[in-house]
């Protein structure tokens, strides 16, 4: 095995830190325009980095999220307005005019029985006086629905008539659907005269 040849100096504890100290002098002497260049960038106000405005891709993101959420609440809204048209009629319905007839009946009035005709040809109900819709007509009152695009089918019949003093079905007991399409409530009648909803 050959031997080294030493060359016969050693470094000494103050010639490695004067090599250290050149070359943090040299690396500052390199790197000192970059940093310089950065922290300026860093020492911007507030102000400046807010002038500076938005891209074009950061609007179009936005305008984007603000048309879906637009779009979204659209739908809930007509959706919500066909569940309110429906439930506005059936309310009028049963209220209005089943339980105001059946009250006529109970109560007597004119001492014969009272009944509601659904015509959906026309889009009405037709109040009238007596056991059958063709009895009376000069008793008849008609009442418009609240909306053309709703349509009422009653299992027992387009005529309901209830007895007086008792306020029993006489004709026309089952389940009453109330729909406009797209939303349906449905109202059951028994022929107790127990209307349910």
């Amino acid at each position: 095995m050959k031997q080294r040849r030493h060359s016969g100096f050693t470094p000494t504890p103050t010639f490695i830190r004067s090599l250290v100290r050149n070359f943090e002098d040299w690396l500052d002497t390199i790197l000192y325009l970059p940093v310089h260049v950065w922290r300026r960038r860093e020492q911007r106000s507030q102000y400046e980095n807010w002038c500076r405005g938005f891209t074009l891709i950061e609007v179009t993101i936005v305008l984007g999220l603000i048309g879906v959420i637009a779009a979204f609440g659209v739908a809930l809204s007509f959706s919500s307005l066909s569940n309110t048209t429906v439930t506005q009629e059936r309310d009028l319905f049963v209220t209005l005019l089943l339980r105001g007839t059946r009250a006529a009946s109970v109560a007597n009035i004119k001492e014969i029985s009272h009944g509601v005709k659904i015509d959906n040809g026309n889009h009405k109900y037709i109040l009238f006086e007596g056991e059958s819709f063709a009895a009376n007509p000069s008793s008849y009152r008609e009442i418009p629905y609240t909306s053309e695009v709703i349509d009422i089918i009653n299992t027992g019949g387009d005529t309901i008539v209830f007895q007086q003093l008792s306020g029993n079905v006489i004709a026309g007991d089952g389940v009453i659907t109330v729909s406009n399409g797209s939303a349906t409530q449905e109202i059951t009648i028994r022929e107790s005269g127990q209307i349910d909803w």
